[in-house]
């Protein structure tokens, strides 16, 4: 099959005796499949660039650094209920 404009395949279809609503139905789920397909992309190109940009600005460039816990809590100790001791 060559190819050929979505107006002149739904031109064909209706000649074919396809009734006109589900035309747009045809749109609504190629809509539908494009859209899944965006989103598994950029699901997997945010898994890949996490760890790469935190690879690089955090281990390898020492941007980010995370100091150790505030002076005052530092014996704080939380029990089973809650409280701090």
């Amino acid at each position: 099959m060559g190819t050929q404009s979505w107006h002149e395949g739904l031109l064909r279809r209706l000649e074919d005796g396809e009734s006109i609503a589900s035309a747009p139905m045809n749109f609504l789920v190629l809509l539908f499949r494009a859209l899944v397909l965006c989103d598994c992309v950029v699901t997997f190109i945010t898994l890949l660039l996490v760890p790469v940009l935190y690879a690089i600005f955090v281990l390898d460039l020492k941007l980010a650094t995370w100091a150790g816990p505030a002076s005052g809590s530092e014996g704080a100790s939380i029990d089973s209920k809650g409280e701090a001791h």
